[in-house]
């Protein structure tokens, strides 16, 4: 007598647990999807790391030049500083 209902509970969970061929179809096309998303946010990350990268690169470059900048004309104020002195000095 205990069979005959837990043969029912079983076929009921077995039915249910099955999917249709549609919505296995409608799962695999969801599933894609999210997979093409994922893909696309990998794609977004790596561009955007390059270009973060290639940024801080010029970064760098235009820090250097700057300071080369500074360099040269430190340089040539203190040429004009000492030709101003020189000039003083013949007085």
């Amino acid at each position: 007598m205990k069979t005959i209902p837990s043969l029912i509970v079983i076929a009921v969970l077995s039915l249910t647990a099955c999917d249709s061929k549609e919505e296995k179809a409608r799962k695999a096309a969801l599933e894609n999807r999210a997979d093409s998303i994922e893909d696309a946010a990998k794609d977004t990350k790596k561009s955007s790391e390059r270009a973060a990268d290639a940024t801080e690169d010029s970064k760098t470059k235009l820090d250097r030049e700057a300071e080369a900048i500074r360099i040269e004309g430190q340089r040539k104020a203190d040429a004009l500083r000492d030709a101003a002195k020189a000039t003083r000095d013949q007085k």
